[in-house]
């Protein structure tokens, strides 16, 4: 968590919300888990994205739209701590799996540019909106 902390601390650009994502920059999409909240129901998203020379993880909760024709955004998911303009991370091996109902958790690697790496695991709260993150040095 030290080294996160460290990051984060000399990385100067800003947070990359969900709502920024361009989807030209998605370069892996995996469907993990369910969710059902007040009468709807989806799946959870676990999206990488190359941009701002480096690879960002962003989730999303998605739904049929009300024809049943596409599927919409219920809720995005970004992760400060991995989301920076400025850190120019890679992730490698991440992986995700359902948690229950209306949680997943969310595992990989990640590696600062030409520096440290650190293994990460968010556990995912999508009825609540929430995550918590640990991360733990290599």
């Amino acid at each position: 968590m030290l080294m996160l902390s460290c990051a984060s601390g000399f990385a100067l650009g800003r947070d990359v919300g969900y709502e920024e994502l361009p989807h030209s920059s998605v370069t892996s999409l995996e469907t993990c888990g369910q969710w059902q909240i007040d009468g709807q129901s989806g799946r959870f998203r676990i999206l990488q994205a190359y941009l701002y020379g480096g690879t960002m993880l962003f989730v999303d909760m998605v739904r049929p739209n009300a024809r049943g024709t596409w599927l919409e955004v219920a809720r995005g998911f970004t992760f400060a701590e991995l989301n920076n303009d400025h850190l120019e991370l890679e992730l490698f091996d991440v992986r995700c799996s359902p948690n229950g109902t209306n949680s997943i958790v969310v595992t990989g690697r990640a590696e600062l540019f030409e520096s440290s790496s650190y293994s990460f695991t968010i556990e995912i709260d999508g009825a609540a909106g929430t995550y918590q993150m640990k991360t733990t040095a290599q």
